[in-house]
């Protein structure tokens, strides 16, 4: 009797720490949207190759055409208005635009093949560039003469910067410390900067990891969802990905974990890799939707984007615009239109 009341009690345990597990990953609602609208093209001569960013500022959308070396704009419906930029090695032309960030009317954009920031006015006008620290992605902030930023070529020093416009870097914070794997537990993190009141919102590209800090570096809190149900099956993709990666062709790369990121008042919009059993692929469709505060940063729902075409997408970049998500889906060349709460 003792023997069974023994095999009874260890059963139970190990029912109570499965419980604990499934509890362990953050469970909140998921839902799936379907596309309202699709645009293929812009108008009869414009065409989209690959948009790697998307930007809304005073009523247009700034596509980043990344294999057509320009900044296309248009309006909130999506009819063209002007190109900032073209190809060329000159200073006010542009190789391999890879994002733009806007304020005070003025387009930064992070001109990748030449290594720099291209500065324009929202119509188009150049007017200069900034030849220090690149930062990786158009997720960086200008304040003043200052801007921040996470750079595109990382070392083992802190990874995220201050500097002047003039190039000059006034300090480095963050750090380098990566949770998710055995492997590349000290390779360079890098960051999308988003800018909230007297916060800079950090969200790491390869750890499910948002940090904030204060305009002076000073770090201040940070959330950690590495629990929402989304990451069950990725993680352990991502690790023996990374593992096969330095066993097969001796490289320790990174995978990313979160694509894009966009900050609409104070909702925070995430766009992450995910990993679908069924084809053994991973897939670039869902985005975290979170609630920024003063206190915490709370996650608010799962969306799914599916295309309704029965073919699969991989959605590039992304903007919010009220109660509209607009992403652009690598695979169809297309910008797609989402409806949301």
């Amino acid at each position: 009797m003792l023997n069974f009341e023994k095999i009874t009690i260890i059963i139970l345990l190990f029912f109570l720490l499965g419980c604990k597990r499934d509890r362990d990953f953050l469970k909140i609602d998921q839902t799936t949207l379907s596309p309202v609208k699709k645009i293929s093209r812009i108008n009869d001569s414009i065409f989209l190759s690959l948009v790697t960013d998307m930007r809304e500022y005073k009523g247009f959308i700034y596509l980043s055409d990344f294999k057509n070396n320009r900044i296309v704009c248009i309006d909130s419906v999506y009819n063209f208005s002007h190109i900032i930029g073209s190809p060329g090695h000159g200073p006010a032309e542009l190789n391999f635009p890879n994002g733009c960030m806007i304020t005070n009317n003025k387009i930064y954009v992070i001109d990748e093949g030449h290594k720099r920031i291209n500065i324009y006015t929202t119509k188009g006008g150049h007017i200069g560039n900034i030849k220090g620290l690149v930062p990786f992605s158009s997720h960086f902030i200008v304040v003043d003469s200052v801007y921040y930023g996470s750079p595109m070529e990382p070392d083992n020093t802190p990874p995220i910067f201050k500097a002047r416009i003039n190039g000059k870097v006034l300090k480095r914070f963050g750090t380098n410390t990566r949770l998710i794997n055995d492997i590349n537990t000290n390779a360079p993190r890098k960051f999308f900067l988003e800018k909230w009141h007297d916060q800079i919102i950090a969200i790491c590209e390869s750890d499910p990891i948002i940090e904030r800090y204060s305009f002076d570096g000073e770090f201040t809190d940070s959330f950690d969802f590495s629990e929402i149900k989304h990451f069950n099956s990725l993680f352990p993709y991502i690790k023996d990905k990374e593992k096969k990666d330095l066993k097969n062709i001796g490289i320790r790369g990174v995978t990313s974990i979160v694509f894009k990121s966009y900050l609409e008042n104070n909702k925070l919009f995430l766009l992450l890799m995910g990993y679908d059993k069924s084809v053994d692929k991973p897939t670039c469709h869902h985005i975290l939707m979170l609630k920024v505060g003063k206190e915490k940063i709370t996650p608010i729902k799962m969306l799914e984007l599916n295309n309704n075409s029965g073919n699969r997408s991989w959605y590039y970049s992304f903007c919010v615009i009220e109660n509209r998500l607009i992403a652009y889906d690598a695979f169809s060349y297309e910008i797609h239109e989402f409806k949301i709460n």
